[in-house]
């Protein structure tokens, strides 16, 4: 469960991102840079959750819901673990950054179902 993220981006620096995560009920703290806020975001999780160090993102798939600069981004991803299981997660925010943590999460949330990890 998300509890917090922060994302810094911008011309002249490295994206950054720092999360605040509920994995399992223990509450979890971490950051990553990446070639972008999605990117960092993502890889922010990975770095908290240790449990998904075998997912593979396979598929990252954005759409505008409606028009416009406030418009609803729904993010679908798809992810492969390390047996070949693949499940498919949506996010959807006005927010892409937070659209796409929501996704992760989806999708993260199904792979502990699956194991009961």
């Amino acid at each position: 469960e998300l509890k917090e993220i922060t994302v810094t981006t911008g011309n002249t620096i490295t994206p950054t991102a720092a999360v605040r995560l509920l994995v399992k009920g223990e509450p979890r703290v971490g950051s990553a840079t990446g070639v972008g806020p999605v990117d960092a975001a993502l890889k922010a999780i990975q770095n908290v959750v240790k449990e998904i160090s075998k997912l593979e993102l396979l598929e990252y798939h954005l759409d505008a819901i409606t028009g416009g600069s406030d418009a609803l981004a729904d993010v679908t991803i798809k992810l492969k673990d390390e047996v070949g299981n693949l499940y498919l997660a949506r996010g959807i925010s006005e927010d892409v950054v937070l659209a796409s943590v929501q996704a992760m999460i989806n999708g993260i949330n199904q792979w502990f179902l699956r194991f009961k990890k």
